[in-house]
């Protein structure tokens, strides 16, 4: 996590709880910044408020690694992550599981670094649950063949598992124009206008195959998008895409 989080675990954890209603019931998608700063805690902890109650076994953090790699969708080996809140045990036999689905995927720590979203979202977690294990899964190849591989093998082995997804994406206030165009064709379905528009060089979205991947996948298992990074633009660090995907509540 990051070392300028100076929050310590009772605070995050009051704060995720502090949000009293939940938007979905079942929810399995994080939507949130790489980075966990004190800038943007209140936004990440209420992306996170949708998940405290759910059952979860293994928590799968998907994250872009910016550069060049000789895998596409390299897998790091951690048997334990070390949070600042303390260590989370890796998932050995679900890594070997997605290396079986693909031929993409792979168990390799080329692109391992210190400042990777996976020990800021895993400490989050910690706050709130102790019992799981997890997985970190980068994609080092934004290409819309990798990223529908990685969207199959995500929706193939993990339909009935009782899992956490959390992507790690941004999208800067800044952006406001292209967020209102993203909104839409969220709403509206259109994958292949979210990937057309997203691929095209004109998205200022950081990791934006990761947050293709988690439309993706939240389409395919019928889940609802809600977005709540409006609420937060004007907190440093920030980010528009922020949010979760569950099935939508009845209404009362």
């Amino acid at each position: 996590m990051s070392k300028s989080l100076n929050l310590d675990k009772e605070t995050i954890r009051e704060k995720i709880f502090s949000h009293k209603e939940t938007r979905h019931r079942g929810s399995k998608i994080v939507f949130a910044p790489r980075s966990v700063t004190p800038e943007n805690i209140d936004e990440v902890c209420e992306a996170y408020a949708e998940v405290r109650e759910n059952k979860f076994e293994t928590v799968i953090v998907v994250e872009s690694y910016h550069g060049e790699l000789d895998k596409a969708i390299p897998m790091i080996s951690d048997m334990e992550f070390k949070t600042p809140f303390g260590p989370v045990p890796g998932n050995e036999q679900m890594r070997q599981d997605f290396c079986d689905e693909e031929d993409d995927f792979f168990i390799d720590d080329e692109g391992k670094h210190e400042h990777m979203g996976v020990y800021n979202h895993l400490g989050v977690v910690k706050c709130f649950r102790d019992d799981f294990d997890g997985v970190c899964i980068q994609l080092a190849d934004e290409r819309p063949a990798i990223v529908r591989e990685l969207v199959y093998v995500l929706k193939e082995v993990l339909a009935y598992r009782n899992v956490l997804l959390v992507f790690c994406c941004s999208l800067s206030p800044d952006n406001m124009n292209e967020f209102e165009q993203i909104k839409t064709v969220v709403r509206t379905n259109d994958i292949s206008g979210l990937m057309n528009y997203t691929f095209s060089g004109r998205s200022k979205i950081e990791g934006a195959g990761v947050f293709v991947a988690g439309v993706s996948v939240a389409r395919e298992w019928e889940l609802d998008i809600d977005f709540i990074g409006e609420k937060y633009e004007h907190a440093q660090g920030c980010s528009m895409l922020a949010g979760s995907a569950g099935f939508k509540k009845a209404p009362a």
